[in-house]
């Protein structure tokens, strides 16, 4: 086995010394070392490690025992650190212990500020346009399955495997709800790990009722993007700037299932960026509807102010600090612009387009619903907390927006078909 890829940091009480000279009071001269101690020098350089006392202390006399029975000193506590680790390595020394005969080893280190990680493994995606490739994957597949299937009590953890769970995962998972065990047994709350209360995890989903609603309210967009292509021609003016919406919309309920199933780097940061990015296309729709049909350049000025807000929220919490405090204060700053903006034109117009209460009453339940995440009780069965039923209780609002899409296209086409000024 080799260790020359790997850092490692060993701690023994060996019962045997390296030097002869140096670890041995009186030392051992003239004699045959003993087979433990041949043995323990021969170990060391196989395995790549260096006892960080001696790298320091190249001819020091410390010992860290003292036999009563044969009136020695010795030598025989040790660090051994991974040869790539000498450099980092700080002030190796001996202190007394009243826990113990032996003297304690102690080590510092210093580790660099900035620690490069492993690059991200991508799959080749165009690999499944190989056909070689793709019947040698199905055949692995279904050797790891049977050569696995038999090997675990719950065939579920195969699934996970082939999903990219590991064990460290599961381990994590497992150990949660050991510590929710304990917790409850001694009457204490539920406890939230990472800021994220513990969820029953369903096949690959980590937080399933949440991931459900989620692909839900996907769902409910698609669904009602299609039906306003179909009844509002693209002639329109706000045709193209209400598709795009719904692209950007469709995109941030993508990530947050995505995030909802498994919660990564990666998936985290999508969802909450997603997400920003819809509040904020919001606003640019709000703009259009408002002021941009008859000042084209108003609209373009705020486009352009608002791609520069997301830009300088994303390179925050990506370069500087991901807060999920100000993300939350930032994003509820933009949603309530959002609002007022979207009743105030509302109000303008309620004597004059039919529909205004579809716009004012989506806006209202919108921001309204939001106020669920404040409940944030621990999930009922395991499955259900506050969060889910924020995104649940939005599920139907979709429709409701959509109709009210619709007419307004329709309204628009026909004023400017009739040559009135458009509002």
């Amino acid at each position: 086995m080799s260790f020359s890829d790997h850092k490692l940091i060993i701690s023994m009480d060996a019962n045997a010394f390296l030097d002869p000279v140096l670890d041995k009071s009186p030392p051992l001269v003239g004699r045959r070392a003993p087979t433990s101690s041949r043995a323990l020098s021969n170990l060391v350089p196989d395995l790549n490690l260096l006892d960080s006392f001696r790298l320091l202390n190249p001819s020091a006399w410390d010992f860290s025992f003292f036999s009563s029975c044969h009136k020695t000193l010795s030598r025989i506590d040790y660090l051994f650190i991974s040869k790539s680790l000498a450099s980092f390595c700080l002030n190796p020394s001996m202190a007394s212990s009243s826990l113990s005969d032996h003297r304690s080893v102690q080590l510092r280190f210093y580790l660099p500020s900035v620690v490069s990680k492993a690059p991200r493994w991508w799959f080749n995606l165009s690999l499944l346009q190989n056909t070689t490739f793709v019947q040698r994957l199905a055949v692995n597949l279904e050797e790891f399955i049977s050569w696995n299937e038999e090997s675990v009590q719950d065939p579920g953890y195969v699934w996970m495997a082939i999903k990219g769970w590991t064990c460290r995962d599961d381990c994590q998972y497992q150990c949660m709800w050991t510590t929710v065990g304990l917790y409850q047994a001694e009457g204490y709350s539920i406890p939230q790990f990472h800021g994220k209360w513990p969820f029953v995890r369903f096949l690959c989903f980590e937080e399933p009722a949440s991931a459900l609603a989620s692909l839900l309210n996907g769902l409910a967009c698609l669904l009602m993007l299609l039906r306003y292509r179909r009844a509002v021609p693209r002639q329109s003016p706000m045709y193209h700037t209400i598709n795009a919406f719904s692209l950007v919309s469709l995109n941030a309920w993508f990530w947050s299932t995505v995030f909802h199933t498994r919660d990564t780097y990666l998936t985290e940061k999508m969802d909450y960026f997603c997400a920003s990015a819809v509040i904020l296309y919001s606003i640019y729709l709000c703009c259009v509807r408002t002021l941009g049909l008859r000042r084209p350049g108003v609209s373009s000025i705020v486009g352009v102010l608002l791609i520069l807000v997301f830009t300088s929220h994303v390179s925050y919490l990506t370069f500087v600090s991901f807060d999920y405090g100000y993300n939350m204060a930032a994003n509820a700053t933009i949603g309530m612009i959002n609002l007022l903006w979207w009743l105030c034109w509302c109000w303008q117009n309620r004597h004059t387009l039919p529909y205004w209460w579809k716009c004012g009453l989506v806006v209202l339940l919108l921001h309204g619903l939001a106020l669920l995440e404040l409940l944030d009780f621990p999930p009922l069965l395991w499955v259900l907390d506050a969060h889910a039923v924020w995104h649940l209780s939005t599920v139907p609002v979709h429709f409701l927006f959509y109709s009210f899409l619709i007419d307004d296209s329709l309204h628009l086409l026909n004023t400017e078909k009739a040559g009135v000024k458009l509002d």
